[in-house]
């Protein structure tokens, strides 16, 4: 005799990892939050929410205006150069 036992998946299980990157989740009894990280040498262009979670009983990921996460992209030195020497000049005295 052969049992066959097939799992469901739940769902929260529709989880894409951003290109270059991961998602840290931690799975509760009511559903599942993530974390987005990118790769070293990787950011994310559009800068993804803290955290995600999905409850079980919908299936549904908040916040939905930022699922899904998008990919990250490659930092160039170039790039990171710049931004750090990014510099404002404000007037303190303003009439």
């Amino acid at each position: 005799m052969v049992v066959h036992v097939a799992g469901l998946e739940h769902a929260c299980a529709n989880q894409v990892e951003p290109g270059h990157g991961r998602l840290i989740c931690r799975h509760y009894d009511t559903g599942v939050q993530c974390e987005p990280v990118c790769d070293d040498g990787y950011d994310f262009a559009i800068p993804p929410a803290d955290k995600y979670l999905c409850q079980y009983d919908d299936g549904l990921w908040t916040p939905a205006d930022r699922w899904p996460v998008r990919d990250c992209a490659c930092m160039s030195t170039s790039l990171l150069v710049r931004l750090t020497e990014l510099r404002f000049n404000v007037p303190l005295n303003v009439e």
